[in-house]
């Protein structure tokens, strides 16, 4: 079974529109910044109190979690595979 990414390009974006980076989103939540990075770049996984921390900082509503840290990376050779698949029906 593959392994799962979730795409964190939203997140990233609202840090950077609200002026925070890793550091200082780190030292809001309260978290080390390697820590942060290691989540941010699919090396772990976030916990639910690390969400709602997060999403607290950065003023992310409950109904919006799941565009900033549930919305899975799709693989283009996964996606060029299943459209080859449909073609072939």
């Amino acid at each position: 079974m593959p392994k799962l990414f979730y795409d964190y390009t939203r997140l990233k974006k609202r840090m950077k529109d609200m002026r925070y980076t890793q550091t200082t989103l780190a030292r809001e939540i309260p978290m080390d910044r390697q820590t942060l990075s290691t989540k941010l770049s699919h090396r772990s996984m976030f916990k639910q109190n690390e969400i709602s921390e997060i999403a607290r900082v950065l003023n992310i509503n409950a109904e919006e979690f799941g565009s900033y840290f549930f919305t899975l990376v799709v693989r283009k050779d996964r996606q060029m595979l299943g459209d080859d698949k449909r073609k072939d029906s």
